[in-house]
């Protein structure tokens, strides 16, 4: 594997976490509508 398709996969691994911590955060969130929650998971 090359340095660059390296460096690819971890940015789209950074990536997928920040949307994930966001994603919790949000049915986390006690203001969120518990239909909107139900929607995220």
């Amino acid at each position: 594997m090359s340095s660059i398709e390296a460096q690819k996969r971890a940015q789209n691994e950074a990536k997928i976490k920040e949307a994930l911590v966001l994603l919790m955060g949000i049915v986390n969130d006690s203001q969120v509508p518990r239909n909107i929650r139900r929607a995220a998971i």
